[in-house]
């Protein structure tokens, strides 16, 4: 800021604020004490020339200048804007009726900053100067940029999924559709009346959309519906798939879409030829319905993790901690639904194709051979997501806490493989731990049956294979172990196995989905879990803790 914009500051404050007067008038030694002490950036301005004539300790510490320093300077050597920014900034202010300017300060370090700056002019000794105190906003900026990046990974999940989301506003009946919805639906603008959108539904299916919307928002009911929806654009009829969610806290309902009209179609020319055929889509049509599901609570939770953000803007790095974690969630589980299910879902897709060219041709052979790869495909992707679903439920869907021993957890996990064992002749030695612990106890002997059953299957060619049970008595805090002898693990590799649907051996059998669920468990249980190994053919030892299902017991 120059001079003459200084000068024009000082007109406009002195015109729109109130003169104060002087803080130090009466008792000065107060209003002086708590200026030069106080936690936040003041400073005093010459209204006239812009230089600043007094700085706190806050002031010196923040702009990185010492007092002498900022005593010397103008406060155009510090605001960044030009006179015709500046002039801008108090239009706007006035316009959206604030007390306050939003300016761009240099630091000693050159770095440039965001502040909200409050003036007003008073009195100090007789002489008219202006009051200023400065809020460091960078780190707002920080969170909104953040906001928006999480934005654009949505959309890319929906382009992904073929999908899109809305939200209806009970109290101004009102629409709001993302980006993938409106190009599903054929709509121009983001926010619609809630009657227009219904005036596009036939009677039969807009019923059934508003008993569903009373029953989630009056009982809590599941809103899951299928509808027609007929696009404004060009008139065609569309078959949807709904599902959503009720804030009540906001008054507001969420959901996805997805437009199932090609699917429909076909089952609607097709499932009259045979009846394999019809069990084939409808077992795809599940599938969907499922990975909609699963993508629902998916922008739930993203939903729920905005919301958390704003309202915790002061505690801005926990705020900023929690938005990193849900998006990292959110960018696994796309990742998860794009490319773990993306393999089998090609493959009935072209296989349909074919199918529909030896329907046509009447090959009876090449329909088996068409019908045994789509059912394959549609195996592989039905056992991706139940493993989903369970790894979704650990931390979720909790069973009531049971009290049970160390031994009683490990005898009950051994029981479960014990056919792997004797097939594999492993020899299991079994610590006796007198402990006892507090939990989710089917989660609990999952995951001792989990750790159990992957010694066995990476073995390898041991001749005398052995796999070890207990709890570490050199550690301060309790650590059980399970170890083995077998064929042990790479260091670059020992975080990596721990990663949904990851597997070092990608010849094995497995989907890599244990470890996740290990994991998991572990994290629900307040631990941590890791493995060590000296490397390929010198064994593993996995270690972890359950603080929290100690915690129930001490």
């Amino acid at each position: 800021m120059n001079l003459p914009a200084a000068i024009l500051l000082s007109l406009f404050l002195a015109l729109s604020l109130p003169a104060t007067p002087c803080f130090s008038q009466g008792n000065p030694t107060f209003g002086y004490e708590m200026f030069e002490r106080h936690g936040a950036v003041m400073l005093l301005i010459d209204p006239a020339q812009g230089t600043i004539i007094d700085a706190n300790r806050a002031a010196a510490d923040f702009y990185g200048y010492s007092l002498d320093e900022l005593r010397r300077m103008r406060i155009q050597q510090i605001n960044t804007l030009s006179e015709a920014q500046t002039r801008q900034e108090w239009e706007l202010a006035s316009k959206e009726s604030r007390n306050y300017f939003i300016f761009r300060h240099r630091l000693a370090n050159g770095e440039i900053r965001p502040v909200e700056v409050y003036s007003w002019p008073i009195t100090v000794n007789g002489r008219a100067v202006l009051f200023s105190i400065i809020h460091d906003v960078s780190g707002r900026e920080t969170l909104q940029q953040a906001l928006v990046e999480s934005e654009v990974r949505l959309r890319q999940a929906e382009r992904v999924a073929g999908v899109g989301h809305w939200t209806l506003d009970l109290g101004r009946g009102t629409y709001t559709f993302s980006e993938g919805a409106r190009e599903i639906l054929g709509l121009t603008g983001e926010s619609w009346a809630a009657k227009d959108i219904l005036a596009l539904i036939p009677p039969d299916d807009r019923k059934l959309m508003e008993q569903s919307r009373h029953g989630l928002v009056e009982r809590g009911d599941e809103y899951n519906i299928k509808v027609r929806f007929q696009r404004p654009s060009d008139g065609k009829i569309l078959d949807l798939h709904s599902q959503g969610f009720f804030d009540p806290k906001e008054n507001l309902l969420f959901g996805v879409i997805h437009d199932l009209t090609d699917y429909t179609q076909a089952m609607r020319t097709l499932k009259s030829r045979t009846w394999r055929f019809t069990a084939v889509v409808s077992v795809f049509v599940v599938v969907q319905f499922v990975a909609i599901g699963l993508l629902a609570r998916a922008v739930k939770k993203r939903r729920l993790a905005e919301q958390a953000l704003l309202e915790r803007e002061a505690r801005l790095k926990d705020s900023d901690r929690l938005l990193r974690e849900k998006n990292a969630e959110l960018e696994r589980f796309t990742y998860t639904v794009s490319h773990d299910l993306k393999s089998p879902l090609v493959t009935i897709q072209t296989f349909l194709g074919y199918l529909r060219q030896d329907l046509a041709a009447n090959d009876a052979v090449r329909l088996d051979k068409d019908v045994a790869y789509i059912d394959a495909a549609a195996q592989r992707m039905t056992l991706l997501l139940d493993e989903l679903r369970e790894f979704s439920q650990v931390g979720r869907v909790v069973n009531e806490p049971l009290r049970v021993s160390f031994a009683e957890l490990t005898q009950e996990a051994l029981g479960l493989v014990a056919g792997r064992i004797s097939a594999r002749g492993v020899q299991v030695r079994t610590q006796q731990v007198d402990l006892t612990l507090v939990g989710d106890r089917p989660r609990l002997v999952a995951l001792w049956q989990n750790l159990l059953e992957n010694a066995v299957k990476y073995m390898g060619d041991q001749a005398q294979p052995l796999i070890e049970v207990g709890v570490d008595p050199t550690r301060e805090e309790t650590v059980f172990f399970v170890r083995d002898n077998g064929m042990g693990i790479e260091p670059r590799h020992q975080e990596k196995i721990f990663e949904l649907f990851k597997r070092v051996d990608t010849g094995g059998e497995g989907t890599g989905f244990g470890l996740a669920l290990v994991k998991r468990i572990v994290e629900v249980h307040g631990g941590r879990i890791w493995v060590e190994s000296e490397g390929l053919g010198k064994g593993s030892c996995f270690f972890f803790s359950l603080p929290a299902a100690e915690k129930y017991t001490s």
